[in-house]
Parts: structure tokens; C-alpha cells; sequence
């Protein structure tokens, strides 16, 4: 496509156009595909002791408005994991590299993958993994996503906080049966003095 000095150019609301001349009036060239390519990923359970077995679930949301094609994933499968089983709606998964290639995703579409893994330690660096298609893509900020991954230090943190929650309570209700029994052994007392017993 040749560009006459003077052509406009624009990007307007994430939407790419181009209008080149063409004779004497110019004529609009079609414009670029855009799409918005989203991506959600977790792991469940969220932390644990080294070979523990985990799913980790990756979801791809195209927001379109064109169709995405060669939409690919990577590092869906953070390292400290050994990888066992996956099942796609779409595509395929390549343990070696860590990649879902999902194909073809129309606006408005989505597709699933969940892996089965063993975690392999304790500690466990949390990557982001990340979509992308070979259309342009107008919002880049959601197409990265940090597992819900606590680390295992928090992960057992907050396992013994809520065990000193429980047993704080347990102690409360267990201090005001015992308050409670005095005051009603209390006043049976003096009831029995007042009735002259």
C-alpha cells in the first residue's frame, strides 16, 4: 500500500484506521483487526508443603471486537511444578515449554485449561503468564496474570492465625460457662439464705 505525503494516520480509541488517497477523491483503506485479549490464572491450593498435588487453571477471554487467531499462552505452568495431566476446551498444551496454544478465539469467546501438577517445594516463584495473538491488541494490562499464589510462608502464617482465632474464642465461651455457673451458684445461694435455709 503507497502513502501519499499528507495521508492521515490515527489511532482513535484503541482502533487503528489508515485513509490514503487514491485518485482524485482518496478512499479509505479497511481497518486493522483489533482485539482485547484478557487472561485470568489460579492455583488451587493456593499454598502447601513440596509434592502436593495442584490444579492450576488458566482462562483466555476475548473481549474482541475481531476474532483472535494464533493465540498462544505462555508460562502457564509456573516453575516449581512437575507437570502431570491437562485438559484444554481448545488447543493443546507443550509441557516442554510451558505453552497453550489455543488457535482461534472469536469476540466474546473463551476457552479453559486446567493442569494437574505436584508441587515440587515450598518455595515457589509466582510468573506471570501471559496471552497474546498475532492481531493488535488495544489493552495490554490485563493480558498478564500473577497465579492467586500465596507464598507457603503466608500460606502457614495464616493457617496459625486462625487457629489462635478459634482457640481465643473457644476460651471465651468456655470462661463465660464457667461465669456464668458461678453467678447461678451464687444466687441460688442467696436465695436459700433468703428463704431461711
Amino acid at each position: 500500500m503507497m502513502f501519499r505525503a499528507g495521508a492521515a494516520t490515527g489511532l482513535r480509541s484503541g482502533r487503528m484506521s489508515a485513509v490514503v488517497a487514491a485518485g482524485a477523491g482518496g478512499a479509505t483503506a479497511p481497518p486493522v483487526p483489533t482485539i482485547d485479549l484478557a487472561l485470568l490464572h489460579s492455583i488451587t491450593p493456593a499454598a502447601g508443603p513440596g509434592g502436593a498435588p495442584v490444579n492450576v487453571r488458566v482462562d483466555v477471554v476475548n473481549n474482541g471486537p475481531a476474532t483472535g487467531t494464533n493465540v498462544v499462552v505462555t508460562d502457564a505452568l509456573p516453575p516449581g511444578y512437575r507437570f502431570i495431566a491437562a485438559v484444554t476446551s481448545a488447543g493443546h498444551f507443550v509441557p516442554e515449554s510451558g505453552r497453550w496454544h489455543v488457535g482461534t478465539l472469536r469476540a466474546g469467546g473463551s476457552q479453559t485449561m486446567t493442569l494437574t501438577a505436584l508441587r515440587d517445594s515450598d518455595g515457589v516463584d509466582a510468573v506471570r503468564a501471559r496471552v497474546s495473538a498475532v492481531e493488535y491488541d488495544v489493552d495490554l494490562a490485563n493480558n498478564a496474570s500473577a497465579p492467586n499464589q500465596l507464598s507457603p510462608t503466608n500460606g502457614w502464617s495464616d493457617g496459625l492465625l486462625m487457629c489462635a482465632a478459634v482457640c481465643v474464642v473457644v476460651l471465651v465461651v468456655m470462661l463465660a460457662g464457667i461465669v456464668r455457673r458461678n453467678w447461678c451458684a451464687r444466687r441460688g445461694e442467696k436465695s436459700a439464705k433468703l428463704r431461711g435455709e
